[in-house]
């Protein structure tokens, strides 16, 4: 389940996605739990992170969004 998103409008290589965990998404997962981050123009192969972010380089199909009303 994914509690909260991030967009990055960038290439996700190692170093920028292990600063972003260091001063984001750690915050992030102690408040809110687990959630995504969106790379749109990618991310290297095998990147590796906290377990609780999921990564992405688009925005999920509607068929597997949950849409709250």
């Amino acid at each position: 389940m994914v509690h909260w998103m991030d967009s990055k409008a960038c290439f996700g290589d190692e170093r920028l996605h292990a600063k972003a965990v260091e001063e984001q998404y750690s915050t992030y997962i102690n408040r809110y739990g687990p959630g995504a981050v969106i790379y749109w123009a990618g991310y290297v192969e095998g990147l590796t992170g906290p377990p609780e972010v999921l990564l992405l380089d688009a925005f999920p199909p509607p068929e597997q969004r949950l849409q709250l009303l």
